[in-house]
């Protein structure tokens, strides 16, 4: 993948109806005959089937939507695909795939009106999770009944959106090697098998942070977390007070220098109980700041996007707009 970040669109700026709709909780008039693009991606996980996709078209068929399911890797027939354009033309975005095929959208969902709605394909899958969607077809009909739309933020590093969050130091170093030895689809044994090699010789960071322009970390070492959103993989979740609707990041920082202090902190994080040791850096802020001493493996939503040594960061408030799946009240 490239390093040199492309340059995404500000976010649309929301109407009358669009307030309406991103009340929390809000129960609008059953959504009928609706335009709805699946966008599939087979390669997401360990490979969604083609006849999820189908499954997908058939139900919303039955509840009066108009479907088309499109594959992100295109094909003779039908050509590249204009994510822009899907947007702008549909009246939901249906990505099925993981949270890479989330990632790898936002740009386009940033500029456009459509509504997301993400149908789980993938290894994690937490935007998923946060907005309790699941796989199948009924789950994502009764939402559509709902009409739940919530202006949710992105996050920005370097130009390059995120829905979830972005790290610096041993997770991103994982990610790196899994993306390096991927043929095919991802199981999370992929996962484990990166992270016991990372163990046996672990690379961290030397950092400096910022947060709306006050430094909270100054030349130390650890593993950094900008969270979005309060998911995580593997459910270690760091930054567990993260609200995608607040407008704000969350900082979380654990210094270590050795191996040993590394395992501590996932542990920890692991109980839920790091957030009461001594050491545990946290904050939050629109604007955050960071400085390596040297290039360094970064990792946003799940995805390898390169190594650098500067990263400027930023909250966009409101930037998509989500299908919700809860039910009001949970």
């Amino acid at each position: 993948m490239s390093k040199t970040a492309p340059t995404y669109p500000a976010p649309r700026t929301a109407d009358k109806d669009d307030v309406a709709e991103q009340t929390v909780g809000a129960r609008h008039a059953p959504a009928r005959g609706k335009s709805v693009t699946i966008l599939h991606n087979a390669a997401s996980g360990t490979g969604g089937r083609a006849d999820v996709a189908t499954a997908i078209s058939d139900a919303l068929t039955r509840a009066g939507h108009t479907p088309r399911v499109l594959s992100l890797k295109g094909n003779v027939d039908q050509g590249p695909i204009d994510l822009d354009a899907v947007v702008r033309t549909s009246d939901l975005l249906v990505i099925a795939g993981g949270d890479g095929t989330v990632h790898h959208t936002l740009g386009a969902l940033m500029s456009g009106p459509s509504p997301v709605y993400h149908f789980p394909l993938g290894t994690e899958n937490l935007f998923s999770r946060e907005f309790r969607t699941d796989r199948r077809p009924a789950t994502l009909v009764g939402a559509m009944e709902r009409w739940t739309v919530r202006a949710c933020d992105v996050g920005e590093c370097n130009g390059r959106p995120f829905a979830i969050m972005m790290s610096v130091g041993f997770d991103a170093c994982v990610v790196e090697r899994v993306a390096a030895e991927r043929r095919g689809g991802i199981t999370k044994i992929a996962y484990v098998r990166a992270a016991m090699k990372e163990l046996l010789r672990p690379r961290t960071p030397m950092l400096t942070v910022e947060v709306d322009g006050r430094r909270v970390i100054d030349g130390r070492s650890g593993l950094l977390v900008v969270a979005n959103s309060r998911q995580y993989a593997a459910r270690l979740d760091p930054a567990r007070d993260a609200d995608m609707q607040d407008g704000s990041l969350d900082v979380v920082f654990y210094p270590h220098r050795s191996r040993i202090g590394l395992v501590r902190w996932l542990m920890a994080t692991a109980a839920g109980l790091h957030t009461a040791m001594p050491g545990l850096i946290r904050a939050r802020g629109k604007s955050i700041a960071i400085r390596a001493t040297e290039k360094f493996p970064c990792q946003m939503d799940g995805e390898a996007v390169g190594s650098f040594d500067a990263f400027e960061v930023r909250a966009r408030p409101g930037a998509i707009r989500v299908l919700d799946a809860r039910v009001s009240g949970s």
